[in-house]
């Protein structure tokens, strides 16, 4: 029984023993979350009041504009470079019409797309003292190609040229408005 009774008092010596271990430990966290928690409450409240401080800063590093800055960098270049797709109306009966002078209505047939990169730098760039940049557009298109793409740039298309149309339109207009006008000018017109 002695033996019992031993084995007792140590189960209750190691119970004692742990409940001190947990009760210190359990107030050591508590003063450790205290401190924790003082730490954080104290840096809100410091940037609640740089907040506008350090909101101004980030917006200004954000924002910069100089040679170094990424919002520069993206200003430069269009990257990725937009797709442009170019569509155009091939004459389909112009040899009847111009060669022969065979037709009586012109015939035009969409053909297309023609896809190009649109590849837009802007070079020499100039900083004034101002705050000001100037500079020029260079613009280059590159073809696509690709298996999408069906149409080749060896593709014969022919077409109508409306700046020569409009200006021998005008040229004519101008023609008949002047003879009208002498047939008012000399009586000949009743």
């Amino acid at each position: 029984m002695d033996f019992k009774c031993i084995e007792e008092t140590k189960n209750t010596t190691k119970k004692k023993m742990e409940i001190k271990y947990t009760r210190s430990v359990t107030h050591s966290m508590k003063k450790i979350a205290l401190v924790m928690g003082t730490i954080v409450i104290s840096l809100g409240f410091i940037f609640l009041m740089q907040f506008s401080t350090v909101h101004e800063y980030i917006i200004k590093s954000a924002l910069a504009f100089n040679p170094n800055s990424e919002s520069y960098r993206a200003w430069v270049t269009n990257d990725p470079p937009p797709i442009i797709n170019f569509y155009f109306f091939n004459w389909t009966n112009a040899k009847d019409c111009v060669v022969y002078l065979n037709c009586t209505k012109f015939k035009f047939e969409e053909v297309g797309p023609y896809s190009f990169y649109e590849i837009k730098d802007k070079v020499n760039i100039t900083w004034h003292p101002n705050n000001t940049i100037s500079f020029k557009f260079a613009k280059r298109y590159y073809y696509v190609n690709d298996d999408n793409n069906l149409k080749r740039l060896s593709d014969r298309i022919t077409n109508v040229n409306p700046v020569t149309i409009v200006s021998r339109i005008k040229y004519f207009l101008k023609l008949i408005l002047s003879n009208i006008n002498v047939l008012i000018n000399n009586n000949v017109v009743c």
